[in-house]
């Protein structure tokens, strides 16, 4: 629009020009006429001067042609210098005339210039005003226009709405191109997963990580998701399996590695486990020991078993007399059950004898129940 209120107000410029060029060379024209006609003008041979009425001698009848002196010199040809030139009153009035045409058509040409002056202005104020108008409409469009930024994948310039921003780096990616890198590195489960700039060591400072909330943003389905979670708690946390309950959930790594026995920590469960070995424990029972050794002795006192005490196997007298042998591959040992002294080591039946005489000469071979 402003544009071609620019050319309108151009074309009528020339014009006006045009007429100013066109008025000036007419005014031309009819200065030349004028002196064309003021020097064509020749009087005549002989005259003589009327002191009544400046008429010509031989003249009777005063309304013939009267002539005014001018001692304007003439210029019609060479031998004329200094020659009076005499006009008639028709003559002047054409001049008079000439000269009133001119007046008149400068007056016209100021009044047109005028006109067009004022035309000219006002013209410019509404292009001033359309202009003024069209810059406010330009600053409220540029105002609510969405702002844009280059995304660092695809080096695209890209609406501020779809934005991701990772923090604390501040590098900015449209949706697209993070969801596609994120997925990348699921599928290899690597964790953290650093800001792409950062990872290319093309970042200054501390390099930006993405987080669960830009996780969820960006539009990871749900198992995917899943899997993120799962490499986020795994750097800090340990994945725990439950064998009374059968569920599986994830426990502090510094709260784990602090324990040797575990706890379900599912309400109604409160399953305990040995870290170490992953057999139960039983509450109350004894303590605990991989081998077995604790749970072994526990049992050994709460039934009245005892060791052997060359090799300590356990050995339980179901009946018969206190005089005990180990079974045990080469221990060989005889002791009393009820002391636990070793009375002899031998396979040789005289030492066993002997042995036995010396022993049970102070001791209780055979115990009768009351």
């Amino acid at each position: 629009m402003l544009d071609s209120d620019n050319r309108h107000l151009s074309e009528e410029n020339t014009n006006l020009e045009a007429k100013v060029e066109d008025l000036q060379e007419e005014n031309r024209r009819l200065a030349r006429q004028t002196a064309s006609a003021a020097t064509l003008g020749t009087p005549p041979s002989k005259f003589s001067p009327s002191t009544a009425n400046g008429s010509w001698a031989g003249s009777s009848s005063p309304a013939g042609p009267s002539f005014k002196q001018s001692p304007t010199p003439s210029q019609n040809g060479p031998n004329a210098k200094g020659k009076l030139v005499f006009k008639t009153i028709e003559e002047y009035d054409e001049d008079d005339a000439v000269f009133a045409t001119r007046i008149q058509l400068e007056w016209q040409n100021q009044v047109e210039d005028k006109a067009s002056l004022d035309l000219a202005r006002a013209q410019q104020q509404q292009f001033e005003d359309e202009d003024r108008e069209l810059r406010a409409q330009l600053t409220e469009l540029r105002q609510t226009a969405p702002a844009t930024f280059e995304c660092g994948i695809c080096l695209e310039e890209q609406r501020e709405d779809i934005v991701c921003a990772v923090d604390p780096c501040g590098h900015k990616f449209c949706r697209d191109c993070i969801l596609a890198y994120l997925r990348s590195k699921l599928g290899e489960h690597r964790f953290p997963i650093l800001c792409p700039i950062c990872a290319a060591d093309r970042g200054s400072g501390e390099p930006g990580t993405i987080t669960s909330v830009m996780a969820q943003l960006v539009g990871l389905n749900e198992d995917e998701y899943a899997v993120f979670t799962e490499l986020e708690l795994a750097s800090f946390s340990v994945l725990l399996h439950c064998r009374k309950c059968q569920q599986t959930l994830f426990v502090d790594k510094d709260e784990y590695n602090e324990h040797s026995v575990l706890v379900c920590p599912l309400r109604g469960c409160n399953y305990i486990w040995c870290k170490a070995c992953s057999r139960g424990i039983e509450i109350g029972g004894p303590p605990h020991s991989c081998d077995g050794s604790s749970e072994l002795s526990h049992l050994m006192t709460q039934q009245g078993w005892k060791n052997c005490p060359g090799c300590s196997t356990p050995i339980l007298k179901v009946d018969g007399c206190n005089h005990m042998t180990c079974i045990a591959p080469g221990c060989n040992t005889h002791f009393c059950y009820r002391c636990g002294e070793i009375m002899v080591q031998s396979v040789r039946r005289q030492d066993i004898k002997a042995a036995l005489s010396r022993h049970y000469s102070r001791c209780t071979l055979i115990e009768v129940p009351p």
